[in-house]
């Protein structure tokens, strides 16, 4: 048995005869109390992931306001990983952030996302946000330049504070390739070889 059985027990010792009918009920409220306590409902947890995009939506804001290095100061744990797209993994806060001070010193530029969704977890101590960000800015001979792509950010919550315990972007394509490569799927027909002249390669390159 366990402690809280234990103390329920004891206490339906004491009561007397005539208040027996009201036992089954008394049980099903103590084991409702117990499996409430045991973890965050479905409404607790909707609740808790409307938290966490609310806490994604100030990281953005901080970072537009005061700058991206003070805005990750902030809403980083100080154990915190970052995995830049193309990059080595980070590892730390002070790291991080020394990192995107010297990245990006003496650039005109701007850094903005949206969270798409959050999912906390049954502790109600984990979760994650997802969504779009957008870079953009000018770099030193004056051309602009900007890029689009995905983020997740995990979360840990820690004295009742949401904080980034790990931070991952991955870049998108950009759109021209994409125009490259539809151009290339639908050849011009007049610039095919010959196939006469194609089997001539072909079987010259045999030997």
């Amino acid at each position: 048995m366990t402690k809280d059985a234990d103390l329920i027990m004891v206490n339906l010792r004491g009561v007397s005869r005539s208040n027996w009918r009201f036992v089954p009920l008394v049980l099903l409220l103590l084991l409702g109390a117990c499996d409430t306590a045991s973890g965050p409902t479905v409404m607790n947890k909707e609740a808790a992931a409307r938290q966490l995009l609310e806490r994604d939506a100030e990281f953005a804001a901080t970072a537009y306001a005061q700058g991206v290095a003070e805005a990750y100061q902030q809403f980083l744990a100080e154990d915190a990983v970052q995995l830049p797209d193309g990059g080595y993994p980070i590892d730390g806060r002070e790291a991080i952030y020394e990192n995107i001070v010297a990245t990006l010193d003496g650039e005109d530029f701007s850094l903005t996302w949206e969270a798409v969704d959050a999912v906390v977890s049954d502790s109600g101590d984990l979760g994650y946000t997802w969504g779009t960000y957008f870079f953009e800015g000018i770099d030193e001979q004056g051309e602009s330049f900007g890029s689009e792509g995905k983020y997740v950010n995990i979360w840990r919550k820690s004295d009742d504070v949401w904080k980034v315990a790990l931070d991952v972007s991955n870049q998108n394509e950009p759109a021209f390739i994409q125009v490259i490569e539809n151009s290339a799927a639908e050849p011009d027909a007049d610039a095919l070889p010959d196939a006469a002249d194609t089997a001539s390669v072909t079987d010259e390159s045999l030997f």
